[in-house]
């Protein structure tokens, strides 16, 4: 069975996690119903203003949505997703009969502004489309890349095209050189798959939506875009084409970012000119919420626990990395690892923080009986079972994200001035794990818990209350 955001919708709907809002709803609150809603999807069915649009948000909302979306347990979405990325990607599978393309508008047809795109945090600097997925084609290896980027609409068809120095940059340069705009096709409305794999920074000769694909365990479908030879995944919402011009910039932000802050402030960023959009008969506008603990940060989150696991478990001697989460603001993260002798957590936690990702800027390491989930249970592992003189590892002077708001200095007259792009800062490790060697050590850390803890029918009867 096809997998695109129609079964996506209806599994949320099936489990009882999707709300339906069919009151009138506002386009300038949906950032507020998204940012209080962290455990359940939303389905606006009457944007005022807004005609006959419905607009999905906040699914996943959270890790454990994404597990579902994957088919595989909370605790083994890490290691699921490690295990797609590191093996023999799937192909893409073309198609010619497309839902993408059952409404096609070109020319004066083409109105950006009659989709309701939302400003998701109240300092942004305007409307902003965040669910859209940038598909550009490498012109010298041919081979697609597929990233989020996000895009503060300018026009009925027009719309900034914010690119950090990854990929989809190496790319533009490329076209650029030439003076050639780059054709782009802009996805927005799929499964979480494609939105996961649009966030996992992998070399560049992977091609993003095959790996999509092997995360859904299927080849996706994909149907050549109407003006370019670029492939789009079929079953999408809607797809806009375009380009994007060389060496023209215009002003963009400031944007409420997954962290949580405001990091990057105004700048001058590329510009989208629309060509044509295509999209299904009854298409649903996806959202994609920024912010802390939004849907966007989920995309961060993942990928980035991803990167830290398989860094971890190649640490030598056998340590056992049982699962890893990340923390609101995306730079704290919990392990749960069973290491095999002293100080095999504080190696591991190291390794970590010296991966090809420099967003984790603390990195706590418990023992398996901690639920990493339940933050009353890691500080109570950080309370009994670290000793800070001997725990805790700082590491001054090392590089950090250029996102982390400590990246600012003051002058003499208090003056923010902010640090260049690529700066230094501090990292910490805590090893909240207990003894490994000493035995009888061990028991002085091992939990007070109440006999028949187990027992079912007191479970039921409390959960009954």
């Amino acid at each position: 069975m096809v997998k695109d955001m129609r079964t996506w919708i209806d599994q949320l709907q099936q489990l009882g996690e999707l709300v339906c809002i069919n009151d009138e709803v506002e386009i300038g609150d949906i950032g507020a119903f998204c940012y209080h809603s962290r455990e359940r999807a939303l389905l606006f069915e009457n944007i005022k203003g807004y005609g006959r649009w419905k607009a999905l948000a906040q699914a996943p909302a959270s890790m454990r949505h994404m597990a579902l979306a994957l088919g595989v347990s909370g605790d083994q979405l890490i290691q699921h997703v490690a295990s797609c990325v590191g093996k023999s990607l799937l192909g893409l599978k073309e198609v010619y009969d497309a839902p993408c393309k059952e409404r096609v508008f070109k020319g004066n047809s083409i109105n950006l502004t009659s989709m309701p795109v939302h400003k998701h945090n109240e300092q942004d600097g305007g409307l902003y489309i965040g669910a859209g997925l940038a598909i550009v084609k490498d012109p010298e290896t041919g081979i697609q890349n597929l990233a989020f980027h996000r895009m503060m609409l300018k026009g009925e068809g027009k719309t900034g095209f914010r690119m950090a120095p990854r990929h989809t940059w190496r790319v533009y340069k490329k076209y650029a050189e030439q003076g050639m705009p780059m054709p782009t096709a802009v996805v927005i409305g799929h499964h979480p798959a494609l939105y996961l794999a649009a966030a996992i920074t992998g070399s560049p000769d992977m091609c993003e939506l095959e790996l999509a694909g092997s995360l859904m365990g299927r080849p996706l479908e994909v149907v050549k875009a109407e003006t370019t030879d670029l492939m789009v995944p079929a079953y999408s919402e809607m797809v806009i084409e375009g380009r994007v011009m060389p060496g023209i910039t215009e002003e963009e932000g400031p944007f409420g970012e997954y962290t949580g802050c405001y990091s990057a402030g105004k700048s001058q960023s590329q510009v989208f000119e629309v060509d044509v959009i295509t999209m299904r008969n009854d298409a649903i506008y996806k959202i994609c919420q920024s912010g802390t603990c939004s849907e966007a940060a989920i995309y961060h989150w993942l990928p980035i626990s991803v990167v830290l696991y398989n860094r971890m478990i190649g640490v030598g001697g056998g340590i056992q990395v049982h699962n890893i989460r990340a923390l609101p603001g995306s730079m704290c993260y919990v392990t749960q690892v069973t290491p095999s002798y002293e100080g095999h957590a504080k190696t591991a936690l190291l390794a970590a923080l010296s991966s090809e990702n420099d967003m984790p800027k603390f990195i706590i390491a418990v023992d398996k009986d901690i639920d990493i989930y339940d933050l009353e249970d890691v500080f109570w592992a950080l309370s009994t079972r670290v000793d800070p003189s001997k725990d805790i590892i700082v590491l001054p002077n090392v590089r950090i994200h250029h996102y982390d708001p400590m990246l600012i200095k003051y002058s003499k007259d208090y003056q923010e001035v902010k640090w260049p792009l690529m700066s230094v800062g501090c990292k910490m490790a805590i090893d909240a794990t207990s003894p490994v060697v000493d035995t009888s050590k061990r028991k002085r850390f091992e939990k007070v818990l109440p006999a028949s803890l187990k027992n079912e029918s007191i479970i039921k009867l409390i959960k009954g209350f």
